[in-house]
């Protein structure tokens, strides 16, 4: 596991066993080593496992990309050796937003996709043991924020996405031409112009010698897929699937890693933007199909959200995750029908089409000492003041079983008491407020109740107090999900279903300070 920091370096994580506990709770990771080269924060990380020579030897390459205009390669040659500083890139006076690492169509040669702020996708290949900028793809009209590869099954091509605040994901095509695809032909041919490089390529003789093949590359668009309205911060592709078989195509040469040959790569990309959605493309009629289209888009609609930075699949393809500017976890999992409910209280299988995605109660809570906690007069919530900035609200909220009361009629108190008993009760977190405008911690709460206003009051370490409204739709939804006090609150709000309250936003306002 890797992770980039703002104190300027990079940890690589290593899975550790713990022999006295086993599962899920017997695995630990521990720092192997630090890496230590950046003179700024690390933006974003790529890492692939290579091979070369005849004896293959495994080696691992790392690069990250940081705010001081750089990316660093880093490379490990065993399992058990430390990763040393192989190459830095420098961007100038830019710098990369997203990289991705993969091996070229038909070889164990690695290739580097960055994007960056100069509206470019860069491609950089390894030659005489450093990587050089082969290609700088334009198409893109602002910063790219993301890119990842993927291989098609079919024909062995790799396929790179790309997303940019341009609000716009572009696809592009990397094959491998056994001619130069840029030189002269007959005249009578039809060919799409795109940007083309030569690359020499290891390979093994006969006689067991290393020897040098040239091969030729072509970079072509692919599709651009429009439909999101605002920033696009990340496109991931469909985790691999188990196929029987070999997925290589025809022709290619034998991977190293040959077991990963007996995967299939679906053609299912996954973006996420600013505008408060998710989207799944997919080529129109299956993998063998013409254009790219939208399949199916999530998000959220209203509330206080500002958009999600960033998006990924669940290991099987069955959920995916999105995370928010505010810091918040949106889940949707995937139903198909005739499958089981997964879901309390779910929808009808009637009512399902072919494929329906559900939201799902995701975790949550402060990244920062807890510095007050308040409960409302009435026993209904708490709020908690952290010094992570930020102020949270956590309530009881009500699931049905799957055998409740039958309410055919108003009810009487008993039913009541019987239709309570049958719902779970547990303890979440609904809402969060950035209470503090300038950024400073919060160190204390205090609730004030008024008619039929409530307010949340808090004391900022910078001398002022804030004071926030609740407001009219966030009260109903905060009611919506305990039941039993929906049904006696049946004047001031109307019942809701607790697994949709579950994920609307607080509309919580600051009146001034």
């Amino acid at each position: 596991l890797l992770s980039g920091s703002v104190d300027k370096s990079v940890r690589v994580w290593r899975r550790k066993e713990l022999e006295e506990r086993k599962g899920r709770d017997g695995v630990q990771f521990v720092c192997q080593q630090l890496l230590t080269s950046h003179t700024a924060p690390v933006t974003c990380l790529a890492a692939i496992r290579s091979a070369r020579g005849a004896a293959p030897v495994i080696n691992t390459l790392i690069a990250s990309g940081s705010s001081d205009s750089t990316v660093v390669i880093w490379q490990r040659e065993s399992y058990e050796g430390d990763f040393v500083c192989l190459q830095t890139l420098s961007f100038g006076r830019g710098f990369t937003m997203g990289m991705d690492f993969s091996f070229l169509p038909g070889s164990n040669e690695p290739v580097l996709a960055c994007g960056c702020d100069d509206t470019r996708v860069k491609l950089f290949v390894r030659r005489n043991k450093e990587f050089c900028l082969a290609l700088a793809l334009k198409g893109h009209e602002d910063w790219v924020r993301d890119v990842q590869f993927a291989q098609e099954d079919s024909t062995g091509d790799l396929l790179l996405a790309s997303c940019s605040q341009d609000t716009y994901v572009r696809l592009w095509r990397v094959s491998c031409k056994s001619v130069d695809p840029s030189g002269s032909g007959t005249g009578n041919e039809l060919r799409l112009e795109g940007n083309t490089f030569a690359h020499e390529c290891e390979s093994e003789s006969e006689g067991g010698f290393e020897t040098q093949r040239v091969k030729y590359y072509q970079v072509v668009p692919e599709a651009v897929l429009i439909g999101h309205e605002d920033w696009v911060y990340s496109v991931r592709w469909h985790p691999l699937v188990e196929v029987e078989g070999p997925a290589a195509a025809d022709g290619d040469d034998t991977p190293v890693l040959s077991s990963l040959w007996s995967l299939s790569q679906p053609m299912c990309l996954l973006s996420a933007s600013m505008d408060k959605t998710m989207v799944l493309w997919c080529p129109e009629g299956g993998p063998e199909g013409g254009a790219w289209v939208e399949q199916v888009r999530v998000g959220e609609v209203g509330g206080n959200l500002s958009g999600l930075y960033g998006a990924v699949f669940g290991p099987n393809g069955n959920s995916i995750l999105g995370h928010g500017y505010q810091g918040a976890f949106h889940l949707w999992r995937r139903r198909r029908r005739g499958a089981e409910n997964e879901f309390e209280g779910g929808v009808a299988e009637e009512q399902l089409g072919a494929e329906q995605w559900e939201p799902v109660e995701t975790i949550g809570g402060h990244f920062g000492a807890v510095q007050d906690v308040v409960w409302d007069p009435r026993g209904r919530f708490f709020l908690s003041a952290s010094a992570d900035q930020t102020t949270r609200l956590h309530a009881p909220w009500r699931r049905k079983h799957t055998h409740t009361h039958d309410d055919s009629s108003a009810g009487t108190q008993e039913e009541e008491e019987e239709e309570e008993e049958a719902f779970a009760l547990s303890l979440c977190l609904v809402a969060r407020h950035l209470s503090q405008a300038l950024g400073h911690f919060c160190t204390a709460k205090a609730l004030l109740e008024a008619a039929k206003e409530e307010f949340a009051n808090s004391s900022p370490s910078f001398k002022i107090v804030c004071v926030c409204l609740e407001e009219l739709s966030f009260e109903r939804s905060l009611l919506g999900m305990d039941h039993a006090s929906a049904r006696r609150n049946r004047d001031r709000t109307a019942s809701l279903d607790p697994r949709l309250s579950a994920y609307m936003s607080a509309a919580i306002c600051s009146r001034g300070g």
